[in-house]
């Protein structure tokens, strides 16, 4: 990822990684679980949303709102990992792992809190609105999911959808109409703003679904986590309304269990064949004409190379 984009924000990023690693408690236990989380560095790709769209702003709070978008990030990927049971995060072991749930929990919460002081400290009530309603939307997405866990009844394609924006959409849409709240006045550019955040994260979303199928090695991803952990994902929900009789019972039979790597492959031959995997590549590539429109519309005022380049960059990642 590091080729894809300029050399600004490059530059931006890092003063983001200096900042998150500032102004952290001295108590041991909260340092030693803070340092740990921020030891590595993620993709940062929702600051680096927030700071190609704050650009221009003359402001020099926007490195510090980038920061706030990073911290409630991290913070819902810390509580996520408590939810999901997980081993590995970022090439590591998982905070719950290392020490416990509870203190994945609370470091978690830190975290939160530690975005809203310094949303206060922006002083703009707007922008500490949009993040207070992306971070409540945030967390119902993620109890619509938990309650659809293992259903004997799949949820439809548009309720999936609907959780994918709360998940992952909501966070850049945040991040984008909150960079362009730096400098911007008309609602044209702020709704332009709004609709390329929520479509990109969107296809982020559908992108990660479309990972946890993939069997190829060039994937990052672990394969089959979601559907081992018995969660209903875009993919899954397309092929299931096609299937019955033997291939039915063997995605039903296995659903939410642990895959061998031949029953991986033969999950995989049964989702090919109803063609859900291409489905899928169409409604993600949908998701990223809509926010190529947005950007058609924003490089008239804007320099658009880096989210050009993060538009090419959510259809060929793989991680």
């Amino acid at each position: 990822m590091d080729t894809f984009f300029s050399a600004k924000s490059h530059n931006e990023l890092s003063k983001v990684s200096s900042l998150l690693k500032k102004d952290v408690s001295t108590e041991p236990i909260i340092k030693s679980l803070y340092e740990y989380i921020f030891e590595r560095d993620g993709k940062k790709l929702r600051p680096l949303v927030n700071l190609i769209f704050s650009r221009g702003s003359g402001s020099n709070k926007r490195i510090n709102l980038a920061t706030i978008i990073e911290l409630l990030h991290v913070a819902t990927l810390v509580h996520d990992d408590v939810v999901d049971k997980a081993k590995i995060r970022r090439g590591k072991k998982a905070v719950n792992t290392v020490w416990t749930n509870s203190h994945s929990v609370l470091i978690g919460d830190y975290i939160y809190s530690k975005a809203f002081i310094k949303m206060v400290e922006l002083q703009r009530l707007d922008i500490l609105e949009e993040l207070s309603n992306a971070t409540n939307d945030i967390a119902k997405g993620e109890l619509l999911q938990l309650t659809l866990f293992n259903k004997e009844k799949p949820i439809t394609k548009n309720k999936c959808l609907e959780i994918a924006y709360f998940k992952t959409g909501r966070l850049f849409e945040a991040a984008s109409v909150t960079g362009a709240m730096m400098h911007a006045h008309n609602y044209q550019q702020l709704n332009l703003a709004r609709s390329f955040g929520k479509n990109i994260g969107i296809a982020f979303q559908i992108k990660d679904d479309l990972l946890d199928f993939d069997l190829s090695s060039a994937s990052g991803k672990e394969k089959f986590k979601d559907f081992s952990e018995g969660k209903y994902t875009l993919p899954l929900i397309l092929a299931l309304s096609g299937l019955s009789g033997a291939s039915k019972k063997l995605i039903d039979g296995k659903f939410g269990q642990k895959l061998t790597k031949s029953q991986k492959e033969d999950i995989y031959s049964v989702m090919y064949s109803t063609n859900a995997i291409q489905k899928c590549e169409n409604i993600l590539a949908q998701y990223i004409e809509l926010a190529q429109q947005a950007v058609k519309q924003l490089q008239k005022n804007m320099d658009c190379n880096d989210l050009n380049e993060l538009i090419g960059y959510s259809s060929i990642r793989s991680l």
